[in-house]
């Protein structure tokens, strides 16, 4: 996977990006939870990990555990089926899907534990945002 970008803590464009995001942008309004310093928003901002890419960069492999949930917030990574020829025994890549800015993958992952069906590759270098499950549960 991708080295991360912000070590584990969102800084304040992540915060604006997410929180624009239908999915997330209610979280900001709530109240602060009795005992903790941090509103929820602050808490939710603490398990968002971002992670840079460059082109051709492979995001995941057919069939790793997927970890959580991404939140594609630039660049292109497309999706590929991967097969094999009996034969000769080759690889085969067949495009199946692309995700982009404000693309979400796996938000069942947050859940389930699952994996990744498919190769995923940048197409253009950018960044997506992993919401581990782990630290989601919590």
């Amino acid at each position: 996977m991708a080295d991360p970008k912000f070590n584990g803590q969102a800084i304040e464009s992540t915060s604006e990006f997410l929180f624009g995001l239908d999915m997330f942008g209610g979280i900001p309004k709530l109240p602060t939870k009795r005992g903790s310093d941090l509103s929820p928003a602050a808490e939710f901002l603490k398990i968002c990990q971002e992670y840079t890419f460059e082109r051709g960069a492979v995001i995941a492999h057919k069939l790793d555990v997927a970890e959580g949930m991404y939140i594609f917030r630039s660049g292109t990574v497309d999706a590929w089926e991967v097969s094999f020829n009996n034969e000769h025994q080759e690889q085969e890549f067949k495009w199946k899907s692309s995700f982009s800015k404000d693309d979400i993958l796996g938000d069942v992952w947050l859940f389930e534990p699952g994996q990744h069906h498919r190769l995923l590759r940048a197409r253009k270098g950018g960044s997506f945002i992993l919401i581990k499950k782990s630290d989601f549960l919590k």
